[in-house]
């Protein structure tokens, strides 16, 4: 017993359970929006995700989104600009080969913003396999974005772009730029990665203003350009790579070449922390570094940082910096005061007491709780109030004229932070000294004409007379006008690291006195590192920018490498590789081994244009394939010096021979589907999809038909480029169906496109009408009998004519009388004869297998040769009727091949007639008679259609059967002369008839 109540509380539990999950509601759509500052993955289970907002990742925040999730960005109610992610932290979006993550608008007609990696997001490490990655994503139908102008917009950071299907986008399908400020250059570090993506029917494949990259074995298709690469790089490769384009885009429809400016010739940057509390840098081998500043519980510190660049022969060179963090408040402000003169006595015994004065110092926060003098150069003396805001010493007697003292400041606020100030104090007689000024110190770069600046010297009472400048360290330069206030110089050059120059500026009055000062000029090495930040000073809690992108190698030149590609242009007026120099700019490029071609041989394969040096070099393209050996031909496909005298020369020799087979892309081309122009048909009407439009150059994509909307049809060759259906009824106001065509030309990627098919409202179609006779055509046709009832059939219509014609021929002695007379004999002779009779009846059965309506008259006791023998010829009728045809059956063929044929269906009235020659047994008026003749019907051909039901009439055929059979007759002489009938035949099966007989 106790069993059986442990099973009936589980079954119980069970089905609690089973009801509780009935009653959960099914997963819905997740809307997201707004900034995500938790590590967050969107599954499998949330998809589809709407984008209702501009949604941003935060710093050292991870969005991975997993294999098969699609997110639909909503339409924006700002038509000129969609909703987009940002991303400061790491997007880990990594599809699958058969689960791609689609990335797409809800209304492709109004376009999504972009996917937007910014400066401080997390690159891709290789070796960790770690950072932001974009990977097996079909992101299509956005690029609305103002300051992207791209779907995948890349901000001074370094993604990994690969295995992806990037396609319709309003703009470019992925950009890379220093950063979101438009007017700025590109200065990214290392190489950005675009690889063995789909990239096609975007306005630009790809714009590119980096650093360095890469854009290896994509295809590009229909793009109006595929690459706008402009130039401050140091080496970027396009390999493998295959482009086709139809635009009649003069200025690159394939690639466009824009070199803007010398190269900074920085391959790697490397960043490090040398001093202070650690802290953690955001992406350190990168151009651009970030970092928090760290919390130091009120107090102050100074964070060193040490920048290393590396060009592209190795060698590097180091920069330092030095930021200060302060605590939740600011340090104070130590004024010592300014620079003063002070006059000796005149007489011997005077003392002269002078008054330092910090009151310029502040802390408009916390408020200064000390000060603290001190001397630090000069003849010592002793400060009077050291501690106090304005301290006083009396002058030693042992101070001479043109003296100099200094005396610093440090104050302190009430949260212990710190700040100091120093001064000086000159000593004079009866003329002041003059102040020498040298000016500040200088970084220059190597050639650079260095101009010094002792402008600034001062005289308080009276005016210089006179510069004097010299050198005094440093490799020696000739100092031009070395007497006046601002001498100059050129840098020396060939020093491969920084080295300083040393100039000292003496200064004369108009009284003869002198005052020095120094100015330290160095000259970079061709390869420099330098910082820029901004603030040098932050408080806890801030981000601090360091910035390396203004590094530069001096000697370095872009390197540009073309090859191995497959690019093709069949436009007329297309440029199929577009170039274009700034001036000063500095390039080597490689362009060799790739397969060109243009349609028709017209238009150019090489288009230079707007080259802004004088007498440009020679460009050397060697070992590609022209699509063509006629040097004349190849000629004409090239724009430069020929055609311009200030362009370059570009020198196509040696060409190879015949295509590169190695060249271009190993991906397949991209699919795009063309589900065909919407179409308009009438119920039961073959319709055929039409997806031959899709772009299938090679014949190896894959098809797949499906419908999506409207009463579901039978589709047939859904896998094929051409499927069909039949029509479905459209009732009084039509349908409305959809059908969406996906092609595929490998595992990873598909496209699909929809195509709409109305079905006009049903019309008014003839019907068959059942009710008439036999004779509906013109044309009889013989039944199919058997040869044996025809033979039969007409075997005793001979028999009872020619018995009839022998007998009346024998009474009449002439035969051709007979002929004619024993037709109308028998309906009009026999009804008066002493021996004659008439019987109506009916019946049922035989191959009609309908009832059956007789009439019958005839003749009796006709004595031939001592028999006495019957002849009678009979009328019958097979009222059909409409029984045997469906409800609604159309008088149309079938309008389409599907129909399923129901067979053959009588109609109308069949009319026959019979013959009818017997033989009485013995004397005793019954008679056994053989019966021939034939039955004239309608006979209607019909099909059913599966799609909407309707039954059509294919063909109506009046037709002719034989009849064949017997029967008895039995005629009493009573009261009443009564005769009765029994037949059987083939068509009538059995029938009875009774009449009478005279």
């Amino acid at each position: 017993m106790l069993k059986q109540i442990k099973r009936f509380i589980r079954t119980l539990f069970i089905l609690m359970i089973f009801c509780w999950l009935q009653l959960q509601p099914a997963y819905a759509a997740m809307d997201v929006q707004g900034v995500i500052d938790t590590d967050t993955r969107w599954k499998i289970a949330d998809s589809p995700i709407h984008i209702t907002g501009d949604v941003r990742i935060l710093k050292n925040t991870t969005l991975a989104i997993d294999p098969g999730v699609e997110v639909i960005f909503q339409t924006s109610p700002d038509p000129r600009q969609g909703y987009s992610i940002r991303i400061d932290g790491a997007l880990v979006a990594r599809g699958s080969q058969r689960q791609p993550i689609r990335f797409t608008a809800k209304d492709p007609s109004h376009p999504w913003g972009a996917i937007m990696f910014l400066d401080s997001s997390r690159d891709w490490d290789p070796d960790t396999s770690a950072g932001s990655i974009v990977e097996y994503c079909i992101i299509e139908h956005g690029g609305n974005e103002g300051s992207s102008a791209a779907m995948v917009s890349i901000f001074n950071a370094m993604p990994r772009i690969a295995q992806n299907a990037i396609r319709f986008s309003l703009t470019a399908g992925v950009s890379a730029f220093v950063s979101e400020d438009p007017a700025g250059i590109s200065s990214l570090s290392g190489d950005i990665q675009i690889l063995s993506n789909r990239i096609y029917n975007n306005a630009t494949g790809i714009r590119f203003m980096a650093e360095g990259g890469i854009i290896q074995d994509n295809y590009f298709l229909n793009n109006n350009s595929a690459i706008d690469l402009q130039v401050r790089s140091n080496d970027v490769r396009i390999i493998n790579n295959t482009v086709y384009s139809s635009a009649p885009e003069l200025f690159g429809a394939g690639v466009r070449l824009l070199f803007d400016e010398v190269s900074s010739g920085i391959k790697s940057y490397q960043w490090r922390q040398t001093a202070g509390t650690p802290v953690t840098l955001s992406n350190p081998q990168s151009a651009r570094t970030a970092f928090i500043a760290p919390d130091l519980d009120g107090n102050m510190e100074t964070l060193s940082f040490d920048l290393t660049v590396t060009n592209k022969d190795g060698a590097q060179s180091t920069k330092t910096i030095e930021i200060s963090i302060t605590g939740e408040y600011p340090p104070p402000v130590a004024a010592a005061g300014a620079n003063r003169n002070v006059q000796l006595p005149r007489e011997e015994g005077v003392t002269v007491s002078v008054t330092l004065s910090g009151a310029g110092s502040s802390d408009p926060y916390l408020g200064i709780a000390a000060y603290a003098w001190e001397q630090t150069d000069g003849k010592p003396v002793k400060l009077q109030g050291a501690d106090t805001i304005r301290p006083t010493f009396d002058v030693p007697d042992s101070v001479s004229a043109g003296d100099r003292m200094t005396f610093k400041l440090t104050v302190t606020n009430l949260g212990g932070l710190t700040s100091d100030d120093s001064m000086d104090i000159v000593y004079y007689d009866d003329n002041i000294f003059p102040v020498a000024n040298a000016g500040a110190d200088q970084t220059v770069l190597q050639g650079t004409t260095v101009v010094l600046n002792g402008t600034g010297s001062t005289d308080p009472d009276g005016g210089i007379s006179s510069f004097t400048w010299e050198q005094t360290d440093g490799p020696p330069v000739d100092l031009l006008s070395a007497n006046t206030a601002m001498p100059y110089f050129k840098a020396p050059t060939g020093n491969t690291a920084p080295e300083t120059l040393t100039f000292r500026l003496e200064v004369t009055d108009n009284d003869g006195l002198k005052s020095t000062d120094e100015v330290s000029i160095t000259v970079n090495g061709t390869l420099i590192a330098e910082i820029t930040a901004g603030p040098v000073a932050a408080a806890s809690g801030e981000m601090v920018v360091l910035d390396g992108s203004a590094s530069i190698d001096q000697n370095a030149a872009a390197n540009i490498i073309i090859q191995n590609n497959t690019l093709a242009a069949d436009s007329a007026g297309a440029g199929l590789i577009a170039l274009t120099a700034a001036a000063n700019t500095s390039f080597i490029m490689n362009l060799t081994g790739n397969n060109l071609s243009a349609a028709e041989n017209d238009g150019y394969i090489i288009y230079a244009y707007d080259w802004f040096d004088e007498a440009p070099p020679t460009i050397d393209m060697p070992d590609n394939w022209w699509g063509t050996v006629e040097t004349a031909t190849i000629e004409n496909l090239i724009y430069d010096k020929r055609n311009n005298y200030r362009l370059p020369t570009i020198e196509y020799t040696p060409f190879a021979g015949r295509e590169i087979t190695d060249a271009g892309s190993s991906l397949p081309y991209p699919p795009l589907a063309n589900a065909g122009v919407d179409l308009v048909s009438a119920a039961d009407n073959l319709v055929t999809l039409d997806g031959s439009g899709s772009h299938d150059p090679e014949g190896i994509a894959v098809y797949r038909w499906e419908q999506i909307a409207g009463p579901a049809v039978d589709l047939k060759t859904a896998d094929q480029a051409v499927a069909s259906f039949i029509a479905p009824a459209g009732g009084d106001d039509g349908v409305s169906l959809e059908f969406k065509l996906t092609v595929s030309t490998d595992d990873s990627f598909s496209h699909s496109d929809t195509v709409n098919v109305t079905v006009t409202p049903d019309e008014a179609l003839p019907k068959v009408d059942v009710g008439g006779c036999f004779i509906e055509s013109a044309r009889l046709t013989p039944a199919n009998d058997s040869l044996f009832g025809k033979i039969l059939s007409l075997f005793f219509l001979f028999i009872i004519s020619a018995v009839s014609v022998a007998g009346v021929s024998y009474r009449l002695r002439k035969l051709v009388p007979a002929v004619f007379i024993v037709p109308a004999a028998l309906f009009l002779i026999s009804v008066p004869s002493h021996a004659g009779y008439f019987s109506v009846g009916g019946g049922a059965g035989g191959d009609a297998d309908e009832v059956n309506m007789t009439l019958e008259i005839g003749a009796k006791d006709i004595d031939l040769n001592n028999f006495d023998m019957l002849f009678g010829i009979g009328m019958f009728f097979i009222p059909h009727s409409d029984n045997e045809l469906p409800d609604g059956t159309f008088s149309l063929p079938c309008p389409n091949d599907d129909c399923s044929r129901l067979g053959n269906f009588r109609k109308g009235t069949g009319v026959g007639f019979f013959g009818k020659l017997g033989t009485e047994i013995g004397s005793s008026d019954f008679y056994v008679s053989a019966i021939g003749g034939f039955n004239a019907y309608t006979e209607s051909r019909l099909s059913r259609s599966p799609a909407t039901g309707r039954v059509y009439e294919d063909s109506s055929d009046s037709k002719v059967e034989a009849l064949y059979g017997g029967g008895i007759s039995y005629f009493f002489d009573y009261k009443w002369n009564i005769v009765i009938q029994l037949d059987y035949d083939n068509i009538r099966g059995g029938t009875g008839t009774i009449g009478w007989h005279w």
